[in-house]
């Protein structure tokens, strides 16, 4: 299947591997915000990342025109084709037209979008919850993953304080669906945050601001690796 670029570049889908798609144990998940670039563009640290072992980029960039995501989606599809999945925050229209894997919708537009939370698709689902009980309604709706947070302050949202690692043993041992932990998570902290029952990470600041971004996307795939290797 074929999709063609805004700027004209045309790139070859291979529609099986976005059927097929499923959420990777561990995943390592990068957030984008292309504010924080800056030796580096924001392309250039998602292919050093992947490098570095991250299994999904999450395209989140809420202040971009419709013209501009557009194109940067279709630009981070062709880049993580057959390396990463590729979700878009909020946008299930764009993100079935550039073949992403799957659409991550916030917590509040949990019950709007519960239609699209089928598992009889093979569209992935991700959904934002910050509790037990919305973790509990958004596997109820079948979603692929519950994004949960915020575990540590962050920069990205420095109003919440961090629930801490309890919240992730809290809902882990609540519902089956996978979770993938957020806020404020890095290498000081991702190994507690690991071993709490989260079957992965979603990072911003500790790759995008990282000198070295395939470096410490590395990093923090081996320590979730670890306790793989130990079972």
């Amino acid at each position: 299947m074929q999709a063609v670029l805004p700027r004209g570049k045309l790139i070859i889908l291979d529609s099986s591997l976005v059927q097929s798609a499923t959420l990777p144990n561990p995943c390592l998940a990068l957030i984008t915000s292309r504010h924080l670039c800056t030796s580096l563009s924001l392309s250039q640290i998602i292919r050093a990342a992947i490098a570095g072992g991250v299994n999904l980029v999450q395209l989140r960039e809420k202040d971009l025109g419709t013209t501009e995501l557009h194109r940067l989606a279709f630009e981070i599809r062709e880049i993580t084709l057959g390396r990463a999945l590729f979700f878009i925050n909020g946008e299930r229209t764009l993100a079935k037209e550039c073949q992403a894997d799957g659409v991550h919708f916030p917590e509040q537009e949990l019950i709007k979008h519960r239609n699209y939370t089928n598992p009889s698709t093979d569209f992935l689902i991700g959904q934002s919850v910050h509790s037990l009980s919305f973790a509990q309604t958004a596997e109820e709706h079948h979603v692929s993953y519950v994004q949960l947070g915020t575990i540590f302050p962050s920069k990205s949202k420095p109003s919440f304080a961090g629930s801490g690692t309890e919240l992730i043993r809290s809902v882990s041992s609540t519902i089956k669906t996978p979770i993938i932990a957020v806020g404020g998570i890095n290498i000081s902290n991702v190994r507690a945050v690991s071993q709490s029952g989260a079957t992965g990470i979603a990072v911003i600041s500790a790759i995008m601001e990282a000198k070295d971004p395939q470096k410490a996307a590395y990093e923090l795939r081996e320590v979730l690796e670890t306790p793989q290797k130990s079972t």
